[in-house]
């Protein structure tokens, strides 16, 4: 009978226990308590239980664009656009009057050099919000020639300048696109005027300076975006970089590596730190950390376009041409891939190879497009290789006509304005007394402006001042 009693009372107490966990499971896969859940990983920077949440939050009715939306920024936070992309699409297919997610879409297409995309959606973001000062940046930085630029011009008419910097940020790149370079430093001065605390604001003066071969003031700037920088941040990397540059490379390397032991997952501090390795000569150390990327982000643009590099300098163009495949596949709009690979080729005198990837550059940008110009000054220097003079005259006179100078990047504007004389349209002009004068033997290794052995074909702006550091022999073909 005691026996008995004792049987059942350990069974009611089981019932119990799993009544109890049943219930406890049954509450917690309730969407608000799965959200609750996820926002508080989210908050806390524990974005690897975050996503889990999210993802199973994507399976509830009516919080599937909020998941979606957060799913895509925690990739953002980790510096993974293409695993980003998916979810700010889905997110936006299912909510699309969402304007902070259209703007961190527009600003992804245009940190992968898909511009003519972003362009549409910062549009789009301003008609909903004609004040929203981070859109003009992204327009403004899509806007090539003429008809785009004044389109841009026309938005930031919009702005109050007393109020927000976005707008003289946006200002200057305008101006700089409108030829008028004297007038970025008297704007540039208004924003760091009105809000000195800003780190955009001190990386658009570092870039300032850079432009001007101004070191150390580019340096002070830096630094100064990296004491302020809070979280995930790229201000601290470009300044680790500039200190490579300037030769500190042991504060470099602990910068990053501290920024890592904060934020492992943060995906730029790990090719950040490649790329020092690999410049330092330790290019083994470097491909070990790219692995750890790939781990997050298969297909990192900047990863394996690094990748691509190091396997180039040690003589190993096929796993070189692995890495860029990899991003062709992953990016077919984006030329950038096009003109990388289209370096490689041409430098390993694979004319054919190089011409069949800028006359796809070609086809996916528009004459607007600063890529475009890019890919069109190199089938010029192809022809006049090639003894196809003709053909080459007739792509600078159609860039002549378009007249794209003024919207060309940074690097290209550099090529093109060589010893202090302006070659860029001259550059264009002596490449067409030469295409003219019907030359039959190669061209010149050295075309002044189009230095094509030794150009950087990267489209993005320039990320810091190392890229132009004489010690950087894989980043820097300078």
């Amino acid at each position: 009978m005691k026996t008995k009693r004792i049987l059942s009372l350990l069974l009611l107490f089981v019932l119990v226990g799993l009544g109890v966990l049943i219930t406890v499971r049954l509450l917690g896969g309730r969407p608000d308590a799965i959200k609750s859940r996820a926002d508080r990983h989210y908050e806390a920077g524990e974005y690897d239980s975050a996503l889990l949440e999210y993802r199973r939050l994507l399976s509830k009715e009516g919080h599937e664009a909020y998941a979606a939306r957060r799913a895509g920024f925690i990739w953002l936070d980790r510096g993974a656009p293409l695993n980003a992309l998916p979810f700010l699409a889905d997110s936006l297919a299912r909510a699309p009057d969402d304007v902070e997610t259209k703007r961190r879409w527009a600003e992804t297409l245009a940190g992968i050099g898909e511009f003519p995309r972003a362009r549409a959606a910062a549009l789009e973001v301003l008609d909903s919000d004609p004040t929203n000062g981070k859109a003009l940046l992204v327009l403004a930085n899509c806007s090539f020639g003429d008809e785009q630029t004044a389109e841009a011009r026309e938005r930031l008419a919009r702005f109050d300048p007393s109020k927000d910097v976005f707008p003289l940020l946006a200002d200057t790149i305008l101006l700089g696109r409108e030829g008028k370079p004297a007038e970025v430093e008297g704007v540039m001065k208004k924003a760091a005027s009105l809000a000195p605390a800003s780190v955009d604001v001190q990386l658009a003066l570092a870039s300032f300076h850079e432009i001007r071969r101004e070191g150390d003031l580019a340096l002070e700037a830096l630094q100064r975006a990296a004491d302020k920088a809070e979280g995930r941040s790229s201000a601290p990397l470009r300044y680790a970089r500039a200190l490579f540059a300037t030769g500190k490379r042991d504060e470099a390397r602990k910068r990053v590596e501290a920024i890592l032991d904060r934020y492992p997952d943060y995906l730029p501090a790990r090719w950040t730190l490649a790329e020092l390795q690999a410049n330092a000569g330790d290019p083994e150390a470097a491909l070990e950390s790219l692995d750890k990327v790939f781990r997050f982000s298969p297909a990192s643009l900047e990863g394996r376009t690094l990748e691509a590099r190091i396997h180039l300098s040690r003589n190993e163009p096929d796993k070189a041409v692995k890495a860029y495949e990899i991003l062709r596949s992953a990016y077919p709009d984006s030329p950038r891939i096009n003109l990388e690979m289209a370096n490689y080729y041409i430098r390993s005198n694979q004319a054919d190879s190089a011409r069949i990837l800028l006359e796809e550059a070609v086809k996916k940008t528009t004459p607007a497009d600063r890529a475009h110009a890019d890919a069109v000054l190199r089938l010029a220097r192809l022809d006049l290789t090639q003894q196809e003079a003709p053909n080459a005259s007739r792509r600078l006179e159609t860039l002549l006509k378009e007249k794209i100078f003024r919207g060309l990047p940074k690097s290209l504007q550099d090529r093109a304005f060589h010893e202090d004389r302006p070659v860029i349209p001259g550059g264009s002009i002596v490449m067409l007394a030469h295409s003219h004068s019907g030359i039959k033997s190669p061209a010149p290794r050295r075309i002044p402006g189009i230095n094509i052995e030794k150009a950087d074909l990267s489209v993005v702006p320039d990320q810091g001042v190392g890229k132009t550091d004489p010690g950087n022999k894989v980043l820097s073909p300078e």
